[in-house]
């Protein structure tokens, strides 16, 4: 079994700030780009921050990678990450559902981390996802 812990970044429902300060907290690689660009933040990071796990686990490495911090929050916040089929042998429907999970647009992505759960499972067996898919979902260069 597996267990995601960072409350570093935690809020306490109805406060301001996180657990750790007033400042933008927590790990650029898989943090929202609403998250990173200092926007109000919903559960919607945490869909994001899921799939950009999901996307490390198929391809071996995070959706951005940059040594300059400044860099890859602009990565972050503004470019789409590779196809993880440029890393690993992934389905369609699996790279589909990463493309949703990791969409700019927080209304763009899965409402719940239950429903990406649900895609994940789906495109193992083959199914895709039964949304729209964001526009420019991945760059094709470094």
């Amino acid at each position: 079994m597996w267990k995601i812990l960072d409350f570093g970044v935690s809020k306490v429902i109805g406060g301001e700030g996180t657990l750790t300060g007033e400042g933008i907290v927590g790990t650029p690689q898989y943090m929202a780009p609403e998250q990173a660009s200092g926007k109000a933040i919903t559960h919607a990071a945490d869909v994001y921050a899921l799939a950009a796990i999901v996307y490390r686990c198929v391809t071996g490495r995070p959706p951005f990678t940059d040594g300059d911090l400044a860099q890859l929050v602009y990565k972050v916040v503004h470019a789409p990450p590779q196809r993880p089929t440029t890393f690993a042998r992934i389905s369609i429907p699996m790279e589909e559902v990463l493309a949703i999970g990791l969409a700019k647009d927080p209304a763009q992505r899965f409402a719940t981390a239950l429903d990406l759960a649900a895609a994940i499972a789906g495109a193992r067996k083959g199914q895709r996802p039964n949304r729209p898919l964001p526009r420019n979902a991945w760059s094709l260069t470094g």
